[in-house]
């Protein structure tokens, strides 16, 4: 009975692995997996993505469609006419040095969008946004458009009361993204002229992921088989049941890994392994080479810490008293301490410069939030563990060498 018990699991993981390398073959026949978004990673990058609204956009833009995508968007996003002197700006500058990803002006109005797809916001980041837009409209009405995955308005740190009387109006990508983009993807002139049409599509498929809209045949068919009978439910819990250990245990293999192939080329160790996995925080934090001023150190992170990305990432910080310490005018008085980095023009958050780690052209996700990391499922392949881990030194090691000598 128990053989027979064994052979039902196994037979179910087989057969869940056979759909999902039937959909992986057809993906690799008819190329749909070749999404450039995907690729370079700029589903979650909001720079990227404000680059590619910003070009858009804009009616000087590469598409060639003049003003006729801006005019689609100002109507049915924004509820503005179009003006055919319209100017779209992309990280315009304010007068306390802050950047609003992207300015539209038409009509002799200032309206700027902020885009919000996963990091944290900056303290009254919205209301600094407002009141300068405000100023710039020379005090007639105006509000800040902020866009985010699913219309979410933002926080009361950042926004103070201004959501309260319609100050700010937001949009999403669920919703007005996708619309506007069919829209200009019905346009005669668009439809004509494949390479863009085939980019807008891709982009189009790519919010469809990150706001969860795509139609997932695999995963429906995988359903099918669980629903199947009750045990296959039963091993299916057993196994969502063990899926926050294994990988969490994962996790700690893959920073006591990298912790014994760097401990002996940066020094003293700080902290090994810092685990706060209820607030999506890894990290390994080595000291750096001096104390900056009394009591404050400056230290090299390798880590993840999704208040404000999902990938691995290293780069250098503050801390004080054992403690990180959120310092933004310090970090650019510490930019000459290294070589080749430019650092963050607007410090939101303790980490001031950091980069993200790669493998084989992607970004690492240690803790696959999304569940499409591919990286991360290399990792339980010891031969692929062993290469990201070496990786991720040679990678680290390049990054700590930014740092001058004494």
């Amino acid at each position: 009975m128990q053989s027979e018990d064994m052979r039902i699991p196994n037979d179910l993981l087989l057969r869940t692995g056979s759909i999902m390398e039937k959909y992986e073959t057809i993906a690799r026949e008819t190329g749909s997996s070749f999404n450039i978004f995907d690729i370079a990673n700029i589903e979650t990058d909001e720079r990227k993505m404000c680059r590619i609204l910003h070009e858009l956009l804009s009616p000087k833009g590469r598409h060639g469609q003049g003003g006729a995508y801006l005019a689609l968007f100002m109507r049915d996003c924004m509820g503005l006419p179009f003006d055919e002197n319209a100017q779209v700006h992309r990280e315009y500058r304010t007068d306390a040095n802050r950047s609003i990803d992207i300015v539209i002006e038409a009509g002799g109005r200032f309206h700027p969008i902020e885009v919000k797809i996963g990091t944290g916001e900056g303290y009254e980041q919205c209301s600094h946004y407002y009141e300068f837009a405000l100023s710039k409209n020379g005090g007639k009405d105006t509000q800040l458009y902020y866009l985010t995955k699913y219309g979410e308005p933002p926080t009361e740190e950042t926004s103070k009361a201004l959501a309260d009387d319609e100050k700010i109006r937001c949009l999403s990508f669920s919703d007005d993204v996708l619309d506007w983009l069919k829209q200009c993807l019905a346009l005669p002139d668009t439809i004509r002229k494949a390479p863009i049409r085939e980019i807008l599509l891709q982009l189009v498929s790519t919010i469809e992921k990150i706001t969860n809209q795509s139609e997932d045949k695999e995963m429906n068919e995988i359903v099918q088989l669980l629903s199947a009978s009750a045990q296959h439910m039963r091993s299916a819990k057993a196994i969502v049941d063990s899926y926050e250990q294994c990988r969490m245990h994962m996790a700690k293999r893959f920073f006591e890994a990298l912790h014994e192939g760097l401990k002996d080329r940066l020094g003293d160790t700080l902290h090994a392994f810092d685990e706060k996995a209820s607030e999506g925080f890894l990290e390994l934090s080595y000291v750096g080479r001096r104390e900056v001023e009394p009591g404050i150190t400056l230290v090299f992170i390798v880590g993840t810490n999704t208040k404000y990305k999902d990938s691995l990432f290293m780069g250098f910080a503050l801390m004080k008293d054992g403690a990180n310490y959120e310092d933004a005018d310090m970090a650019q008085r510490l930019k000459p301490l290294f070589v080749g980095i430019d650092g963050y023009p607007e410090p939101v958050h303790d980490i001031f410069w950091d980069d993200d780690v790669h493998f084989e052209g992607k970004a690492v996700d240690i803790l696959n939030r999304t569940g499409e990391q591919d990286n991360y499922f290399k990792l339980f392949d010891p031969e692929k563990f062993d290469a990201i881990v070496n990786s991720t030194i040679e990678q680290a090691l390049a990054v700590f060498a930014k740092l001058k000598p004494v």
